[in-house]
């Protein structure tokens, strides 16, 4: 399932520059949807097993989102300091949802890269997979020009909210 999701999004975005603006819209909207509801929720799974095809399947989602970095973070950070103040990933008592996503997207963001530095001499992995990202975003605007790139951002976009509002809830 992720890598027809990975496939599916990657198609759309490379025809993006086919579509009428409205159209565009609905789809991003609609595949992050989906790449936030389910697919994030396979990935997520995924990213735990220690076959290299799983986990490999699970970035690949990920790097689709610009939310590499959350593989790292959930896995060697999250699982550790779960419910505990230091996790991004948890609430607050009494913190609103909009006061909560600020601070969980840039706690996952620098806790993976801080995580991703433990390893003495090896390359930051959540910084090489924004950075792969990225290029993707570039490749996808260069050949599909404004409309690949409006679509992978505004698709990243929903994906993470709704990653990050049932976060929230959890």
């Amino acid at each position: 399932i992720i890598a027809l999701v990975i496939v599916q999004s990657l198609l759309f975005a490379l025809q993006a520059d086919q579509f009428a603006w409205p159209t565009l819209i609905w789809l991003a909207l609609s595949c992050g949807y989906v790449a936030g509801a389910s697919g994030i929720v396979l990935a997520h799974e995924l990213g735990h097993r220690r076959a290299l095809t799983d986990r490999t399947l699970a970035r690949g989602l990920l790097l689709m989102l610009g939310y590499g970095h959350y593989a790292i973070e959930h896995n060697r950070g999250h699982h550790r300091g779960a419910a505990s103040f230091s996790d991004p990933a948890t609430a607050r008592r009494h913190e609103g949802l909009w006061q909560f996503l600020p601070r969980y997207y840039s706690g996952v963001l620098r806790d993976g890269v801080k995580l991703s530095r433990a390893a003495p001499g090896k390359l930051n992995e959540a910084l090489a997979l924004l950075s792969v990202t990225a290029g993707l975003f570039l490749l996808i605007w260069h050949i599909a020009s404004w409309q690949g790139l409006v679509f992978c951002v505004l698709q990243a976009a929903t994906a993470q909210l709704l990653v990050g509002a049932v976060d929230y809830v959890e």
